[in-house]
């Protein structure tokens, strides 16, 4: 049996056609870029990620002040296992 394109589309099997996508401009790209950006910063994201870039390089401590007489005798190790729980995780990973 040979059908055509007529009997598929009386049964409703035919191609259906794609919708048309909206043509992205440089304004739309800008305003979805100043959205995302705005969200960030409501989240509050650019704070913690210098918080956290900080605690990865090793400066723990840069958040404690250093002019309290009681806080500077106090000593400051630095264990970073930061980098060895990342490669791991890469390692499994990949």
């Amino acid at each position: 049996m040979s059908a055509n394109k007529e009997e598929f589309k009386v049964l409703g099997n035919a191609e259906k056609e794609e919708p048309k996508k909206p043509k992205l401009t440089a304004s739309m790209i800008h305003k979805r870029w100043e959205g995302s950006h705005q969200y960030k910063k409501d989240l509050g994201l650019p704070e913690k990620w210098k918080t956290n870039d900080r605690f990865i390089a090793g400066e723990q401590w840069s958040a404690i002040p250093s002019n309290q007489p009681q806080l500077k005798s106090l000593p400051r190790p630095v264990m970073n296992i930061t980098n060895t729980y990342r490669d791991w995780e890469t390692r499994l990973v990949s």
